[in-house]
């Protein structure tokens, strides 16, 4: 079985959370299908730091540089191994030529104060944002979406490269409307279970049958199931969330010119429509309290703060993905009202 594309992560000490966020980010990649170098793996006592960097940099496929201020501080000064990195890869990019292989990539920092001098100018990406990991992970498969084939140019254009009747956009729009009420119910579900969870344990551990070191264990074992259940779920929430949009576009530009398109159809549309939108919202809600309780919550363990570092990702990624929807939801409404106008 063939390995996946490699890729190595540079970034700068700036203590445990940092360092921990850095493993959890290349554990998710590797997950993903990427081999990840990471010195906290792959380097041992006795190594010779300055030939890892140098192999490391010139053997892997791509390089992921968390941009921070203080990368960009000892980068910018040639200091430590961040500065003798950035020597290794800006003489790269000066003698082959390959910008791509450098992938520099922010989180909860703005841009201007991370980037490096030679980075500036660069796409980067903030992970941060909604769908931010899945454009690096894309990138690092070779799967970043291409442009759709240029057609004979014999007619009008297409309003989408699907194409297809009315009917068939319309079809294709209930069906993944569908689909993306399902992957709402998983997340209802699995967000509810945990809650079951840590309610039961903690009133285990309020009648004294398990003590507080069981319970940071089970906490800590339960919130890794948590976040290793949800990974999966919220890329399909954001893979469906994008096609339910362009699948709406489609059905909103042959509507006008299909004589299946009534009022009475358009009604019935915006009704599904309002529901989506209130379905997210309670999810949204639900998904509130679990957030608000990881962040607020204390340092326990590695265990259980590894767990609870990945499902606040995820979670905060989640939440800005259903804001995002609630507003496409409205402005699909406020199009369906112009088309019945129109009809």
């Amino acid at each position: 079985m063939g390995r996946g594309p490699k890729a190595f992560i540079s970034y700068s000490w700036e203590g445990d959370a940092h360092k921990e966020w850095v493993r959890e980010l290349a554990t998710r990649l590797r997950g993903d299908g990427i081999d990840v170098t990471l010195d906290q793996w792959h380097v041992a006592p006795g190594d010779q730091l300055a030939d890892f960097m140098e192999k490391s940099i010139r053997e892997n496929n791509f390089i992921v540089i968390i941009c921070t201020s203080r990368y960009k501080e000892r980068s910018d000064r040639r200091a430590g191994g961040v500065g003798y990195e950035g020597d290794i890869m800006t003489a790269e990019v000066l003698t082959e030529r390959n910008n791509r292989k450098f992938i520099p990539v922010i989180w909860q920092q703005r841009w201007e104060d991370s980037a490096p001098s030679w980075l500036k100018g660069k796409y980067y990406i903030d992970l941060s944002s909604t769908g931010g990991y899945d454009e690096l992970r894309l990138t690092l498969l070779g799967q970043r979406p291409e442009a759709p084939p240029i057609g004979p140019g014999s007619g009008p254009a297409s309003p989408l490269a699907v194409g297809g009747t009315f009917q068939e956009a319309l079809e294709r729009y209930k069906r993944l409307q569908e689909e993306n009420g399902l992957v709402h119910v998983k997340l209802h579900d699995l967000t509810a279970d945990l809650d079951e969870d840590v309610q039961s344990l903690s009133a285990k551990a309020r009648a004294g049958q398990i003590d507080r070191k069981q319970v940071i264990k089970e906490l800590a074992t339960k919130l890794g199931e948590y976040a290793s259940s949800l990974s999966p779920i919220v890329s399909d929430f954001h893979r469906i969330r994008t096609a339910v949009s362009a699948a709406f576009m489609e059905f909103a530009a042959t509507a006008t010119d299909s004589e299946a398109a009534t009022p009475l159809l358009l009604q019935d549309q915006a009704k599904l429509v309002r529901r989506r939108k209130s379905i997210a919202r309670t999810l949204l809600s639900s998904i509130d309290k679990p957030f608000n309780t990881l962040t607020s919550s204390p340092r326990l363990s590695q265990a259980f703060n590894r767990s609870r570092r990945q499902a606040i990702i995820l979670l905060d990624e989640l939440r800005k993905g259903l804001t995002e929807e609630i507003e496409t939801v409205d402005k699909s409404l406020v199009e369906l009202q112009r088309l019945e106008g129109l009809l």
